[in-house]
């Protein structure tokens, strides 16, 4: 799923917004919402699907869930397996928009 994207400017560097993305429902082991959609971005938000809080950091989401989530060059996700652990089990369903990087 995806919304209209908006732009802005984070200190020098121009960067549009991608709108909300939201890959997969959390199942089996993780809720994953890596996008590999060729975006260098300097800013990602992320919140629980159908919720408006907005989250910015990996421990804004932990302070706020109370999910451990990881943040990489594409995106973030929640594991629940392979050596990660969530304090009740599972992770939400999360959804994510980043700030894409624009050639000036």
């Amino acid at each position: 799923t995806t919304t209209t994207a908006k732009t802005t400017t984070t200190g020098t560097s121009p960067c549009a917004w991608t709108g909300w993305l939201d890959r997969d429902d959390p199942s089996g082991t993780e809720d994953n919402e890596l996008h590999n959609i060729g975006c260098t971005f300097n800013k990602i938000e992320m919140r629980v699907v159908g919720k408006t809080d907005i989250y910015r950091t990996e421990a804004e989401v932990l302070g706020g869930t109370g999910d451990i989530i990881h943040i990489t060059e594409q995106g973030m996700y929640c594991k629940w397996r392979n050596g990660e652990t969530q304090p009740d089990g599972k992770c939400l369903d999360y959804e994510i928009q980043m700030c894409c990087y624009t050639k000036t």
